[in-house]
């Protein structure tokens, strides 16, 4: 295969023409465009190339004809046939990668000199809204305790790309040594954070979680017969949220998952889902209470308004210790 140049000047556009490195192989004939605009007085019709062989058309051209060379060589490393159709496919696919990366990097570039303040509060109004509300409230309130450190250490305006560990370290140490927070408060507030310094890319695996010791509670098999009798068909709110509580008991998913517990979940009498909190796919088994449960509502969970407030009312009126239980 021969590669040459060619510079073409259409019609209407005076003496200025776009340069072409041009793929030859029998009766193929590809073109390829290095971008480079070059007068017709400046181009050798001898050579084929810029009479300025160090000027900006001759740098385009190398550079054109050098990737050209790598996406040669790539289709030989796959022991493909080199054409100059193949070549123009390769060198095009590897263009469009190149100025995706490209685009990519100029963006996390772009976030790294926006300030954090406005990021967050950028995320605080865009990407909350998966979260229940009580959730939403902790969340603000985690952040904005973030953003006052960085106020009051001097680091209000401080960019993404300045935010580091040593400012993570020191909050850490604010939120004990000076708010004075319980462990399992200094965790939800440092758990919020992770997640909002993940949406910036930043490496949160070295961000430690305190936790309070719980008081875990579970309900006895005759506390969970006393919630299958009680009668709330009067109420169909009641109900739905009755049978969500129990869907809860028999597939031991947090509401934030059964929300999302439909037909296509459930696989050979399995529920196969990825699990919102953590990421983490789990399968487990149908129960025959369960699968009546989500036949009864349109193969799916129950649709209930107020989540927690209506489950809470219904436990109140199974047994006083589910309401103690985390919904």
């Amino acid at each position: 295969m021969k590669i040459r140049y060619l510079l073409k000047v259409k019609a209407g556009q005076g003496n200025t023409g776009l340069i072409y490195v041009a793929l030859y192989f029998k009766d193929q004939v590809e073109l390829v465009s290095t971008g480079q605009r070059i007068r017709k007085s400046e181009w050798n019709q001898t050579d084929q190339f810029p009479k300025n062989h160090r000027g900006e058309a001759a740098k385009a051209i190398t550079d054109v004809k050098s990737r050209i060379g790598k996406a040669i060589t790539r289709l030989e490393a796959r022991e493909e046939m080199v054409t100059p159709f193949a070549v123009k496919q390769e060198f095009n696919q590897f263009e469009s990668e190149r100025i995706t990366k490209k685009l990519a990097t100029d963006k996390k570039q772009k976030e790294n000199i926006k300030s954090v303040k406005s990021l967050a509060n950028d995320w605080l109004e865009n990407s909350l809204f998966n979260y229940e509300p009580s959730t939403q409230k902790a969340v603000r309130e985690s952040i904005n305790q973030f953003l006052e450190f960085l106020a009051k250490s001097g680091n209000g305006a401080i960019e993404r790309g300045d935010l580091n560990e040593s400012i993570i370290t020191a909050y850490e140490r604010y939120l004990q040594e000076k708010r004075k927070l319980a462990n399992s408060t200094h965790g939800k507030r440092m758990k919020h954070l992770r997640w909002f310094l993940k949406t910036l890319g930043y490496k949160v695996d070295t961000i430690k979680i305190r936790t309070g010791k719980k008081e875990i509670i579970a309900l006895s098999d005759k506390e969970v017969k006393q919630l299958e009798e009680v009668d709330v068909s009067n109420s169909s709110e009641l109900q739905k949220a009755k049978d969500m509580f129990l869907l809860g008991v028999y597939t031991g998913l947090r509401i934030s998952d059964l929300k999302r517990l439909n037909a296509t979940r459930i696989i050979d009498g399995r529920i196969r889902m990825t699990l919102q909190k953590n990421e983490k796919e789990v399968t487990i088994p149908l129960l025959d209470k369960a699968r009546r449960i989500i036949e009864v509502h349109g193969n799916r969970s129950p649709r209930i308004n107020q989540t927690v407030r209506v489950l809470r009312t219904v436990a109140f009126g199974c047994s006083p210790v589910l309401l103690n239980v985390r919904y």
